[in-house]
């Protein structure tokens, strides 16, 4: 054996044990989640919903923000709430717009409920909806030919290091519009929705999770149909916020004695008062919906053992 031939041997054995006692890694399997971004363990907070539907002139809207303080604190918490209708600014006041408590010191791993309240009177120049609006004399009017427009409430929070945080929100409602809340759909995205899995043998792929408006912030979690496969969904549950685009990673493993075949997985979402739109990154058009009011033809995960 020439030296040169000994050499590039002694080079990959000792790799080969750097590699086994863990001081050189193998690269992860590309496009799957190897860490799960700071939403998931920095404080988090939101209205228990974004839509609070029709309130009529005169009326009032009550309902609550919700901060999660998670691995943070103790520290102080600030809310500063601003509304806001037709351009026009809402101007505080103790009894007819406000939210409490509106500071407090927080704890790790708490939460904590503060009530918002808004007396409808307090509104600057109310306008009543048109609804025989035409584009042709009406600037202003949306697609369906009338014109109404949104009042906002916004929650910004403060913690008192500077941490970065998730917290700060924003509501709206129609004043004086006896109509339903506008039509929401949450969407799950997947990687894979067709995979092949050898017996034996591990596939991971990423899944990620939005709310689309319509619920608030809150507890949400995935469950995998039964199957022989070994399932799992990291995290499958976590609080989730509008409008935020949660990843998780897919694992699914086939026991090296399973019957080759066609094993079909569905996904059961709970805490997600709305259906959820299926999106799959590998398939042609035709979505699927999972949820509320849908019955499910096909089901989203399709895995073939070989």
């Amino acid at each position: 054996m020439t030296r040169p031939t000994r050499l590039i041997i002694i080079i990959l054995i000792c790799f080969a044990f750097l590699v086994a006692s863990g001081c050189v890694t193998q690269p992860p399997p590309k496009n799957v989640t190897t860490s799960l971004p700071s939403f998931y363990t920095a404080p988090i907070g939101g209205f228990e919903t974004p839509w609070a539907g029709v309130i009529e002139p005169n009326n009032v809207l009550q309902t609550n923000y919700i901060f999660y303080s998670r691995n943070w604190g103790p520290g102080k918490v600030k809310y500063t709430l601003t509304g806001s209708y037709n351009d026009t600014q809402f101007v505080s006041d103790p009894h007819l717009f406000y939210i409490e408590p509106s500071s407090f010191t927080a704890e790790p791993g708490h939460i904590y409920k503060s009530h918002v309240f808004l007396n409808t009177s307090h509104i600057p120049d109310y306008i009543a909806p048109n609804l025989s609006c035409r584009s042709a004399n009406c600037p202003g009017c949306n697609s369906l030919g009338y014109r109404m427009y949104a009042a906002h409430l916004k929650v910004n929070v403060s913690l008192d290091d500077n941490s970065s945080h998730f917290g700060d929100d924003n509501m709206f409602f129609y004043p004086g519009i006896s109509s339903g809340s506008p039509r929401y759909l949450n969407t799950l995205s997947i990687d894979n929705c067709s995979i092949v899995v050898k017996r034996g043998e591990t596939r991971t792929f990423n899944v990620s999770f939005m709310e689309g408006g319509g619920g608030g912030i809150g507890k949400v979690s995935f469950l995998p149909s039964t199957t022989p496969l070994n399932v799992t969904i990291t995290p499958s549950e976590y609080i989730e916020k509008h409008f935020i685009e949660f990843p998780s990673v897919v694992s699914i493993t086939a026991d090296p004695s399973l019957v080759q075949g066609y094993y079909p997985i569905d996904i059961t979402i709970n805490g997600a008062i709305l259906a959820t739109i299926v999106r799959c990154k590998d398939r042609g058009p035709g979505d699927i919906y999972i949820g509320p009011g849908y019955l499910t033809p096909i089901p989203p995960i399709n895995v073939t053992v070989v």
